[in-house]
């Protein structure tokens, strides 16, 4: 089955948007040479034209500098396509850049692309790397690399570390490693953290679930000084339309303070990352909350970027 190619410009943005909370796209800079500086409300990315590389930088928690990716495709063509202050896109003929206001930056090939990574903060406590995912942080911050591969598990991502799995797994400065994505597949970059801290997960929350989320039992558990919030399993809904039918009824015709988003961790990293925008598009001052997740998966902080917490136990 051949991918389905994405033509120059698109398919670096997503549906949804940040709501209320407190970020945005900050500074888009053209410089002569060709180079381009993108700022978001916590990070920041150069895109060297003459170079050849993209540098990420981190803003909040301690202004640093994170990480240096490394794209074989030229970054010296790129002209600006759209500009809002929730996401920038930059193209050429042989790639595309998308960044979002939450600091995740996209990358989309129309040439075979090879991407290296090399860090440059010293040390860390967290290092994670699983099926062509890394994340590497510390107690301030850090940088998450992934790739999207429409048609995984027949086409894995092709990935590889390029210093021993240890140093990624121990958290070690200077370690490296390489994606390969064709026509039709995407690579993201993201640093955290992404913007302030919201405010915390209030107390007295019920979750209501299926039949049980309806007007009537909203007010109820109002009355009773609780926050009602309705419990939408995302893995339920097969394409976006459903999916933005039942928040909607969720705000409109039940009335509830809010949703819980269940089920983003069996979604692809784009599919569930559209979710829970939506989520928050249709609740802009709202509680977006996440249950706790599974031991085992993968963290991914341009999700957390857009809720509230997660619900405890």
């Amino acid at each position: 089955m051949p991918l389905s190619r994405y033509a120059p410009g698109q398919g670096a943005t997503f549906g949804g948007g940040s709501g209320r909370l407190p970020m945005r796209i900050e500074r888009v800079t053209r410089m002569p040479d060709g180079s381009w500086t993108l700022e978001t409300t916590g990070a920041r990315y150069f895109l060297d034209a003459k170079g050849g590389a993209i540098s990420g930088a981190q803003k909040l928690g301690g202004a640093r500098k994170l990480a240096y990716w490394r794209p074989s495709l030229p970054l010296s063509r790129l002209g600006l396509k759209r500009q809002t202050i929730g996401d920038v896109v930059l193209a050429s003929e042989l790639l595309t850049v998308g960044l979002q206001a939450d600091g995740l930056l996209i990358l989309v090939p129309h040439r075979t692309l090879s991407l290296k990574l090399s860090m440059a903060i010293r040390g860390g406590a967290v290092g994670r790397v699983s099926e062509g995912r890394v994340l590497h942080g510390d107690e301030t911050g850090g940088i998450v690399t992934l790739s999207d591969t429409p048609l995984a598990p027949s086409r894995p991502p092709r990935f590889e570390l390029l210093t021993p799995r240890q140093d990624v797994a121990e958290a070690r400065s200077g370690w490296s490693a390489r994606w390969r994505a064709e026509p039709g597949e995407r690579l993201a970059l993201g640093i955290f953290p992404v913007r302030p801290p919201a405010p915390g997960v209030p107390e007295n929350l019920e979750v209501l679930e299926g039949d049980d989320a309806v007007t009537e039992r909203v007010e109820a558990v109002r009355s009773e000084g609780k926050t009602p919030l309705v419990g939408l399993r995302a893995d339920n809904f097969p394409d976006r339309s459903g999916w933005l039918r039942a928040l909607r009824f969720a705000k409109i015709a039940t009335r509830a303070d809010g949703v819980v988003l269940r089920g983003l961790e069996t979604l692809s990293w784009p599919v569930a990352y559209e979710r829970v925008r939506l989520a928050r598009e249709v609740f802009p001052e709202g509680l977006v909350l996440l249950p706790p997740p599974p031991e085992e998966s993968f963290p991914l902080p341009f999700l957390d970027a857009y809720t509230n917490g997660k619900l405890s136990g």
